[in-house]
């Protein structure tokens, strides 16, 4: 995989280091279910069936990281345009599906609204406290609630992706000796200043990057900083996110938190993206009441709110609407 993954980096060296190592994943996914033989990836007809037992998203993903792993290797021009074809036509299944309003089974049955978001938070907040789990913080399971009640926080008042997984917390004086567009820029920190202003996010590894460039916000959030004070004094400088076996957080880890526990408390199978789509669709429908109400105070409030949601999450505001809300 490190010779794979160094290729892609060197291919394209401002895309994400994650994005990176999905692609290589994606890649050697499809040759060792092919008893390792690399030809697979030259053969159309062969990697059309395998892509049909995947959805229209997962067959996107990985037509994407085909592509790439093509252009890269200076392949058949044909093959290519025959792969870019078979990504058109996938993503415009799922560009109906979305414009039309149709989620999968899946997405139903784990669709949540603000409320039940809201109401969720303060469940896990009582329960840390019950529990007297920030004082009690090596006995499981308190590290994962206290994990998870971050997350999830930031997710709210942050909107993003899994990269969260990855945070390290440094020090301003750290942060103030990082070379723009060194390896070590290019990766997402909680930079911990101290009073007044507390901390910053610093967001350099993410999906589209190479689109938006380096995101960064001040936290003000009183609960967000209270939450990163009680982590910061447990697990000190370093990989913000721990487990409860010590190893840092990834992205795979923080998604079977976020699920293991929105499974046990709300029935339901909650991501990343389920948090987003709750927090676009609420302000989106009290958006367009606004607009319906002609009420100019909300309507640049709500409006205001959306735009920087879409800048957290690192798309446009158009593809957030188009994608993400659902009248």
């Amino acid at each position: 995989m490190d010779k794979l993954l160094d290729e892609f980096m060197k291919h394209k060296p401002t895309r994400s280091l994650n994005t990176n190592k999905q692609y290589c994943h994606r890649i050697q996914k499809i040759v060792k279910e092919h008893d390792n033989n690399v030809e697979i990836l030259d053969d159309f007809e062969e990697l059309k069936q395998y892509l049909k037992i995947y959805k229209s998203t997962t067959r996107s993903n990985i037509l994407t990281a085909l592509i790439d792993y093509h252009q890269m290797k200076n392949s058949d021009p044909d093959l290519i345009e025959l792969l870019q074809s078979e990504f058109s036509a996938t993503s415009e299944i799922y560009k109906n599906k979305m414009k039309s309003g149709i989620f999968l089974e899946s997405q139903k049955e784990n669709a949540i609204s603000f409320n039940h978001l809201s109401g969720y938070m303060d469940l896990l907040d009582n329960i840390i406290y019950e529990n007297k789990y920030v004082l009690n913080f090596n006995t499981f399971p308190a590290i994962d609630y206290l994990n998870l009640r971050l997350l999830i926080r930031l997710l709210v008042v942050h909107p993003s992706r899994n990269e969260y997984s990855t945070l390290k917390l440094i020090k301003n004086k750290v942060y103030d000796k990082l070379v723009p567009e060194s390896f070590d820029w290019h990766q997402n920190y909680v930079v911990w200043v101290g009073r007044p202003k507390k901390y910053y996010l610093h967001i350099g590894c993410y999906k589209t990057y190479s689109h938006y460039g380096l995101k960064r916000f001040e936290i003000t959030d009183k609960k967000l900083i209270l939450y990163l004070d009680q982590l910061r004094k447990i697990n000190g400088i370093g990989p913000l996110f721990k487990l409860s076996s010590g190893d840092p957080m990834n992205n795979n880890t923080m998604s079977q938190l976020l699920i293991k526990y929105s499974k046990k408390h709300l029935g339901k199978s909650i991501s990343s993206t389920m948090i987003y789509k709750c927090l676009i669709n609420d302000l989106s429908c009290k958006y367009q009441l606004a607009l319906e109400n002609e009420d100019i105070e909300n309507i640049k409030l709500y409006k205001g709110q959306l735009e920087d949601f879409a800048k957290a999450r690192g798309h446009t505001l158009q593809t957030q609407q188009v994608i993400y809300f659902k009248e």
